[in-house]
């Protein structure tokens, strides 16, 4: 026997059709077997609507359509489908499964073969411009890419209510599971939407669940680990700028690319992504450094000292910042968290390469000095100063800049950012934003005890102002459509 709503030819004693999935309401009881396959060697479906017929009829009982000889070729297909319904001639639908462009009449696609007669946001083609087309089509894959485990398996996955809030678990939901390099690809495309219709588009929490900055900083990760074992294990001292480099980097570069993934626009490439990071993060760089000519610092970390600290690297960064995001014809919070955030991890892992590099001088320094006062000053049984280790001491400065960059520079700047992009003005909202990176940045340079604990609540507070920020945003335009 046939599905009804497909055609698709099926054994006599299933419920479900295996092909479109739907329940079979009649199932023949009273054919035998020779008389039942008889039968269904009769049987003929509609070409343009699915429904059953017989083979001697010339149209279709359910769609009124001409029907075509079996040999006919698609063209002619389509000829016959334009020459019946000239409407449906000026009107498209998109399979939300594959993406394919359907006659408006179909309720299958003819590509992938699933239902679409529920797709959702379909609209003529003649009342929307070709980018505005390939954004629905592109919108339908992305979304439809999110109900899909990305284990190589479609699993049973449910649609998340517009209820549902975004938060820490959206960061990680997809980490820990196997993507294949089509998805990685799928990622680093750019130009999914244009500056001109994002405001139109509808943001759901479930769209939102990166998963490629925890492979970045694997990668580099083992890079780090390989330098270490070249470094102390072989004692090769040529790889020390590397474990510098690789190692203030390693964090920054993940965070980076969180960011880009969470700009589910991709409206910015990775290549302006990268430009930003580098070139941004050097201006960020050099216009705090003129600041601090201007603005008087003192070298206690008390809480003054740390302010002015505080103030002239967050306006050295908030300036580079603002200069990129005006250029922007529509700019969102996440365009705004991507810029901001480059900005920060481009001046977070430059700052840190220096930080890790004094940190070795000055162990060197120190072990200098101590080989001229025992080798040379005093007599070898009065040895009076140890030895420093000068690689180990670069070593925790690199580890532990790095583990804490997440919540430092690399936060502070995309706050900032999220905050102008917002309304692209200086306002309240932007001011308010500011300060609490300000205070953030005071309170981390102002000595204090439990450091660490004090830095890892920080970390953890500037994170928790990103995901109100794109919470925010979210909840502001799910309703699009």
């Amino acid at each position: 026997m046939f599905c009804k709503h497909c055609g698709n030819e099926i054994k006599s004693d299933v419920k479900f059709c295996t092909k479109c999935g739907k329940q079979l309401l009649y199932i023949s009881k009273v054919l035998t077997e020779e008389s039942e396959s008889q039968e269904t060697s009769k049987k003929v479906f509609c070409k343009f609507c699915g429904n059953e017929t017989k083979a001697n009829i010339k149209f279709c009982p359910k769609c009124g359509r001409k029907q075509i000889d079996k040999n006919n070729t698609k063209t002619d297909l389509a000829k016959e489908d334009k020459k019946q319904n000239p409407s449906n001639a000026t009107k498209k639908r998109f399979c939300k499964f594959c993406g394919s462009a359907v006659t408006a009449a179909a309720k299958f696609c003819p590509k992938c073969g699933k239902e679409i007669s529920a797709l959702r946001g379909v609209k003529a083609a003649g009342s929307l411009s070709h980018s505005q087309e390939n954004i629905l089509i592109n919108k339908d894959i992305y979304e439809s890419q999110n109900k899909v485990q990305h284990s190589g398996i479609q699993q049973n996955a449910a649609i998340k209510t517009d209820d549902e809030k975004f938060g820490v678990k959206n960061l990680f939901s997809q980490v820990f599971k196997i993507h294949t390099s089509k998805e990685r690809d799928e990622i680093m495309r750019a130009g999914l939407y244009t500056d001109e219709n994002t405001e139109n588009i509808k943001i759901t929490p479930n769209q939102f669940q990166p998963w490629l900055y925890s492979r970045v900083l694997i990668i580099l990760l083992v890079v780090f680990c390989i330098f270490e074992i070249c470094l102390l294990g072989f004692g090769n001292s040529n790889v020390m700028p590397g474990v510098m480099l690789i190692g203030s980097l390693m964090l920054p570069f993940s965070i980076l690319t969180l960011y880009f993934e969470l700009n589910i626009y991709r409206d910015i490439s990775f290549y302006k992504t990268i430009g930003i990071f580098l070139l941004g993060g050097a201006l960020s760089l050099l216009f705090t450094l003129l600041l601090y000519e201007i603005i008087p610092n003192s070298s206690e970390f008390n809480i003054i000292g740390a302010s002015l600290i505080s103030i002239t690297e967050e306006l050295g960064k908030a300036v580079i910042v603002i200069m990129l995001l005006r250029n922007s014809k529509k700019a969102t919070i996440l365009q705004g968290l991507l810029i901001g955030g480059a900005i920060g991890c481009g001046f977070a892992v430059f700052e840190s390469a220096g930080y890790a590099f004094n940190a070795y001088l000055e162990t060197h320094d120190l072990n200098t000095r101590a080989d001229i006062v025992n080798n040379y000053i005093l007599p070898w049984y009065a040895q009076k100063y140890g030895y420093a280790d000068d690689i180990g001491s670069m070593n925790f400065n690199i580890l532990l800049r790095s583990i804490l960059s997440f919540g430092g520079h690399t936060a502070w700047a995309a706050i900032t950012g999220a905050a102008y992009a917002k309304t692209k003005k200086i306002d309240f909202d932007f001011i308010k934003l500011f300060s609490i990176c300000f205070v953030l940045h005071a309170i981390w340079d102002t000595v204090t005890p439990a450091v660490y604990l004090k830095m890892t609540c920080l970390c953890l507070a500037a994170w928790h102002v990103i995901i109100r920020q794109i919470s925010n945003f979210i909840e502001e335009n799910k309703f699009k459509e």
